[in-house]
């Protein structure tokens, strides 16, 4: 007896931990053995002792039957009656499409919604995709909390527990609902947590980088840095990939950190939905795609035998991994907007245990059934999306 109250009292107590988390269409072949998302999303709210803090580019149910979102939502509704604290915010322009479930929310005990004109502060809109709980443990990923997203749509996602990185993410969630009146000063990392009984260190950033809290660092320049440092291997995925803005200049930051690490050797893979499978991307998708070490797949999830599905059927993750160690899991797509005039959040990890998970998602996909070379000669046709 003795002997294990010693060995208590001298055993490192664990840091924090963090675990990539998936969400995977029905019907398809993908099992990456990671925790459902619903699963998680359910645990964390059960969980809620104190605060919810939910921050969605949009909220959207199935109105004709019931879903894995609706037990969210329900979590939600029992936390708010126990006398959690819950506060949400979205994007002002799907707001207009999708006022149900923020309006719902506003109206329970103890609940505040907020919607938020991103586009009045700095120009684009609130896309992040966030939820942290009691100041504790958070979640990031590229969910949104829409039905098709937890059932109909390939996401990935994380969720730490580690109070210093929840209260950051806290801080920007804090910003936006209030337009920015806060005076926090946020300890962003990195911090060691243990992802799978393995010390990695993780840190957060978020975009725009007019729109951040005191000490959270803007996401742009560490991606950047990332593929700069390269020495063997980038491997990314994306719904979309699109270095061309509306006024047709070209926006070249990270086009340059792909094209660079190639032409020093790296070799680079990139998995795109089939949503990119558009006249003004695929021009310059495939001219990325001509460059040696540098190969492009899209992705054609098939649709879902009860019928088709509007703005479904697609692998919507964001994440890269660099030389198998690391890694970036964000909200963001990459083209000059979200980068620069949305709100979006990103987690980086440094250690190859993650990585390594990481990447055997990203094989799942590579090689899988649903993948299509990009090639310059092959004509493509855009998927129907609504």
């Amino acid at each position: 007896m003795l002997f294990l109250i010693l060995l208590i009292l001298v055993s490192p107590v664990l840091a924090g931990t963090i675990e990539l988390v998936e969400s995977v269409p029905m019907e398809t072949v993908y099992n990456s053995h990671l925790r459902n998302t619903p699963e998680v999303w359910l645990e964390m709210l059960n969980s809620a002792d104190e605060t919810i803090c939910i921050e969605s580019f949009y909220f959207c149910d199935n109105p004709d039957s019931l879903d894995s979102l609706d037990s969210c939502i329900a979590a939600i509704e029992e936390a708010s009656a126990r006398g959690v604290n819950v506060s949400t915010v979205c994007d002002s322009k799907f707001y207009k499409t999708y006022p149900e479930i923020p309006d719902m929310i506003g109206e329970l005990p103890n609940a505040t919604s907020t919607v938020f004109n991103a586009s009045e502060l700095w120009g684009g809109v609130q896309h992040s995709k966030f939820m942290v709980i009691d100041r504790q443990q958070f979640f990031v990923g590229s969910q949104n909390w829409d039905w098709r997203a937890l059932d109909h749509i390939r996401e990935l996602g994380v969720v730490v527990d580690h109070p210093k990185l929840a209260n950051s993410v806290a801080a920007i969630f804090d910003y936006d609902s209030t337009n920015g009146n806060i005076s926090t000063v946020c300890q962003s990392g990195p911090f060691e947590l243990q992802h799978n009984n393995v010390t990695v260190d993780v840190s957060v950033a978020a975009s725009p980088p007019t729109g951040l809290p005191e000490g959270i660092p803007h996401d742009l320049p560490i991606l950047i840095e990332m593929m700069d440092n390269a020495k063997s291997s980038i491997r990314i995925q994306l719904l979309s990939y699109n270095p061309s803005n509306y006024d047709k200049t070209l926006w070249k930051d990270l086009d340059s950190a792909i094209r660079n690490a190639a032409n020093r050797g790296v070799t680079v893979q990139m998995i795109l939905s089939n949503w990119s499978k558009v006249h003004y991307k695929l021009k310059h998708i495939k001219n990325l795609a001509d460059v040696d070490g540098i190969t492009i797949k899209f992705t054609n999830i098939p649709q879902w035998s009860g019928g088709f599905i509007s703005y479904a059927r697609v692998e919507h993750p964001k994440y890269m991994t660099v030389d198998g160690n690391k890694s970036w899991v964000g909200t963001s797509n990459w083209s000059e907007g979200y980068f620069t005039d949305s709100r979006n959040v990103s987690v980086f990890v440094s250690g190859s245990s993650f990585a390594s998970e990481l990447e055997t998602f990203f094989a799942s996909g590579w090689n899988g059934p649903y993948a299509e070379l990009v090639e310059r000669n092959t004509e493509y046709q855009p998927p129907r999306k609504k």
